[in-house]
């Protein structure tokens, strides 16, 4: 309907068309959207962090144990090269076998020495009742380097070293070579595996750093919230270790130091995409 106003003795009509009305409903207010990040609590943060620290504590331990395992089975893991001759024979063997690829150590091993060592097995020392060590011959131990204990490697190793003469047989423990593969295999799996994520978690942190030094700006970057995130971060990353710690074993002393790490590049992203610190 067209709008009527009067000024001093004047009236004026304006037109309909010419009318805006002001009316709106309720609903049609422009209200500032909330980004779905704002919603995100900081408790949520922190439990993605003690997860990580958990997860990643969880990894190291693993490659850890699996290490260790690995040293004792390789200490305990070796060859014993049954020769015969004289004593220009029995030398000329252990050279060739020194100078093989692969090999760590070669020792000679008396009779005794060969039946003290075999002795010690369960499964032998009760068939050993009935013989001296006057029975065994003059053996070389060698031991190998990590890198040769593949399965397909040990049996070209068989194959070539009894064409050697003078070697009457090789004894070695065919299912501590297995185990020595399997744990050798799963710690490489281990190793690629935290490296990739260390690689990854360091192409992330020259991103933020880029973006922060190149195309962020600086204006209201507070180091006291810096400083408070960085210590509920650091907070949950030492509860998700200790209890990593608690099922799994004791983590390295510097794995602790991981939310001091990661919670500066918390609070940066914040900054970069809140332009304000957490709350």
């Amino acid at each position: 309907m067209p709008l009527t106003t009067k000024a001093g003795n004047e009236v004026y009509t304006i037109p309909k068309e010419d009318v805006v009305s002001w009316r709106h409903k309720k609903d049609s207010i422009m209200k500032p959207k909330r980004r779905f990040s704002d919603k995100r609590p900081t408790w949520l943060f922190s439990l993605v962090v003690l997860l990580v620290s958990y997860s990643l504590g969880g990894l190291v331990l693993l490659q850890n144990q699996l290490s260790r395992s690995l040293d004792t089975e390789m200490k305990n893991f070796s060859w014993l090269v049954v020769v015969q001759g004289d004593t220009i024979e029995v030398d000329e063997v252990g050279r060739l076998l020194r100078q093989r690829e692969g090999v760590k150590d070669v020792r000679l091993l008396s009779p005794e020495e060969v039946f003290n060592r075999l002795n010690q097995d369960p499964l032998l020392s009760e068939n050993l009742r009935t013989v001296g060590p006057a029975f065994f011959p003059v053996s070389w131990m060698v031991e190998w380097l990590p890198s040769e204990l593949a399965v397909d490697r040990q049996d070209n190793h068989v194959r070539e070293i009894r064409q050697i003469p003078g070697v009457l047989d090789i004894a070695f423990d065919e299912k501590s070579l297995r185990s020595l593969h399997i744990l050798r295999r799963h710690w490489l799996q281990a190793r690629v595996l935290l490296v990739s994520l260390t690689l990854l978690g360091l192409l992330v942190a020259l991103i933020f750093l880029g973006r922060l030094l190149f195309f962020t700006s600086k204006e209201g970057f507070d180091f006291t919230q810096l400083a408070m995130t960085t210590f509920f971060d650091e907070l949950a990353w030492v509860i998700g270790i200790l209890l990593v710690s608690a099922t799994a074993g004791q983590a390295p002393l510097y794995f602790y130091m991981g939310g001091l790490i990661l919670g500066p590049f918390h609070y940066l992203w914040w900054f970069q995409n809140e332009k304000k610190p957490p709350s």
